[in-house]
């Protein structure tokens, strides 16, 4: 795994945290992500977050984090003491504070709910529920609620009531230790290049029994099961592309589908391709990463059987491979405790991923008919628009930063501060690409981050996403970038270049553009005139 360029964390709390530091730092490491961790003084992150000079705004920061408890919603204050009515106040507090960064700052802030202990005899679930709901308007703050501590870590012993009244530090070391792998589970889940392809395996992974041997009627699927199948279609739902894999008759796989199509949440509509069939499953999944245009290494491959999952592995060491437990019981847990099936965000483009795909069989289908790529490409009626970034379409920008790895040119990752620094900007430019064609719209699957120096416009990457390639997308963006340079007087563009394994058609694009290399690296230097 390579190192990902982390920066700074900022963390913040109303009670003691600093026995996080130790575990973040540990899994941050363990992911190679680079970070150098500072925390804040107790109880002043809420006017630290009206403070535009506070580390809330330092864009060298990658993230800030807000531990906070409503026990502790003010500097002193003890669980006796506290009214429903204080509490509430407190929580209205965070919120206008933190829309108030959300506005007028870029740095992401993580909000992480710690436990309340049963001495605040106050029901905060209406406050935490609204709280999370009116967040959900702000895009660059994510809240995780203490029952994500209490769904992942069941058994924890969460307090230390000796330790608060010695140390003010009211958790357990293991409270500590998770909490702090929530944080840190966050963090790699927004730095770490997203997977985008799930693979099942059909008999004891999404029902218990065999399909071929027990029929359709007398297939398992209990509470176990049918809680494998209601997470991936939430992972379907957050664009994450589904496909089966399995050694089976395919006539008897679909027959399961719809004998039970009633009670499993998984239907036909959720899965973009398969392979059913007697093959190596390591076939059949190199068939499929060929066929949605996808690399090895955006692929999770799910199997009960151990053989299965070694053969993947052997002859596809890219593919990340997770084998379900041997007790149905334990599946659940499992699965919730998988950093890559971690989905950060959604945006429109993930939301509708599977249509795209199945829209392009179509479009494929259609190819067929014609004797030249070029007569497809002029029945597609493809168009393009192309338009600088906003407030609203600044994640997505970063998104394809972070997502593209064959069309990108330099491998250079934006996040929403380095970003949001381009709105409105005269020299430095972020510009997004949205594609539709005959058969439906591609959505924002390109973008250029480029800036003018001097005489030319430097190129600082140019990216598209896989779903648009072999369309001459990529040709309309290069017309596009130098019409815009000869309508500023550049006579210049320079490509930061940087080569991959990966890249392959980027540089390919490349090679058909007459270009100079000068100094030193990978900078490409493209004369208009």
């Amino acid at each position: 795994m390579e190192n990902v360029e982390l920066n700074n964390l900022f963390l913040a709390s109303n009670f003691t945290i600093k026995p996080v530091n130790n575990v973040m730092n540990y899994w941050l490491d363990s992911y190679q992500v680079k970070s150098s961790i500072h925390f804040s003084e107790a109880y002043s992150f809420i006017s630290k977050l009206y403070d535009k000079k506070s580390e809330f705004y330092d864009t060298s920061n990658f993230s800030s984090v807000i531990f906070f408890r409503y026990e502790n919603c003010y500097a002193g204050s003890q669980s006796i003491d506290l009214s429903l009515s204080v509490v509430e106040s407190f929580s209205n507090e965070l919120f206008d504070a933190l829309e108030y960064a959300s506005l007028n700052g870029s740095v992401p802030i993580l909000l992480i709910e710690a436990p309340s202990s049963d001495a605040l005899n106050i029901n905060t679930s209406d406050l935490r529920n609204e709280l999370k709901t009116k967040l959900k308007q702000l895009d660059n703050v994510h809240f995780e609620p203490q029952e994500t501590l209490f769904s992942l870590y069941p058994s924890c012993q969460y307090f230390n009531e000796y330790e608060y009244a010695t140390t003010l530090m009211p958790y357990s070391r293991e409270c500590y230790t998770a909490l702090g792998t929530i944080a840190s589970r966050l963090i790699v889940s927004r730095k770490i290049k997203p997977k985008k392809v799930l693979v099942l395996d059909c008999d004891n992974t999404l029902w218990g029994g065999v399909v071929g041997e027990d029929g359709v009627e007398n297939l398992v699927l209990n509470h176990d099961y049918i809680g494998l199948q209601d997470f991936v279609v939430k992972l379907h739902d957050k664009g994450i592309l589904l496909c089966l894999c399995s050694k089976n008759t395919e006539q008897d796989v679909w027959a399961a589908f719809d004998y039970h199509q009633g009670k499993m949440p998984l239907q036909k509509s959720h899965i973009v391709s398969h392979g059913i069939n007697w093959d190596l499953k390591s076939s059949n999944i190199i068939r499929l990463a060929n066929e949605l245009n996808l690399g090895l290494d955006s692929f999770i491959f799910i199997d009960d059987n151990p053989t299965e999952i070694c053969e993947v592995q052997s002859a596809c060491p890219e593919v990340t491979c997770l084998q379900l437990p041997d007790n149905s019981n334990d599946i659940m847990l499992f699965l919730q405790h998988q950093w890559a099936l971690d989905v950060p965000a959604v945006s429109k483009a993930d939301a509708s991923r599977t249509r795209f795909y199945q829209k392009d069989k179509l479009r494929k289908a259609e190819q067929s008919k014609f004797t030249s790529h070029e007569e497809f490409l002029a029945h597609l009626n493809l168009e393009l628009n192309i338009y600088e970034i906003s407030d609203e379409s600044i994640a997505r920008a970063c998104q394809l930063s972070v997502r593209t790895n064959q069309f990108n040119f330099s491998g250079i990752q934006f996040d929403r501060a380095q970003a949001s620094q381009r709105i409105g900007s005269s020299t430095s430019k972020c510009m997004l690409v949205s594609v539709k064609d005959r058969f439906g719209e591609y959505g924002e699957v390109g973008c250029i981050f480029y800036r003018i120096e001097c005489d030319s416009i430097v190129v600082e990457n140019f990216l598209l996403s896989c779903r648009a390639l072999g369309k001459n997308v990529e040709k309309k963006m290069w017309d596009w970038l130098c019409n815009r340079a000869e309508e500023k007087g550049l006579g210049k563009i320079d490509v930061l270049f940087k080569p991959t394994a990966r890249n392959k058609p980027a540089e390919n694009f490349l090679k058909s553009i007459e270009f100079n290399r000068f100094n030193e690296g990978d900078v490409l230097r493209h004369s208009l005139f």
